[in-house]
């Protein structure tokens, strides 16, 4: 299986989505040289892990405390998935 989207998987759809996806960072950085039909299905399956969490956060639950301590200091969920859009925006212009 091939790692893609570790931290959109793990931040968003292991929490909030509970797709009991468990991270593989060396394999995300080891694979090279992979089929543009399997990334892109694999980009697929993360978007679908974002949107399935994002529909069962509510308004309230973005106010509390993220249940994983990610940085120095605890934050909220909404900080959180912030975080991850910019994340995201940051690797996309890497890419381009």
């Amino acid at each position: 299986m091939i790692a893609f989207g570790g931290k959109l998987n793990t931040n968003s759809g292991a929490e909030f989505g509970k797709i009991g996806y468990i991270r593989n960072r060396l394999v995300e950085f080891l694979l090279k040289d992979i089929r543009k039909a399997i990334l892109s299905s694999k980009i697929n399956q993360t978007i679908d892990v974002v949107n399935k969490a994002l529909t069962t956060i509510s308004s309230q639950e973005l106010k509390v405390e993220y249940p994983i301590l990610i940085f120095e200091n605890k934050t909220s969920t909404e900080f959180m998935f912030i975080h991850l859009t910019t994340q995201l925006a940051y690797h996309l212009g890497q890419i381009n």
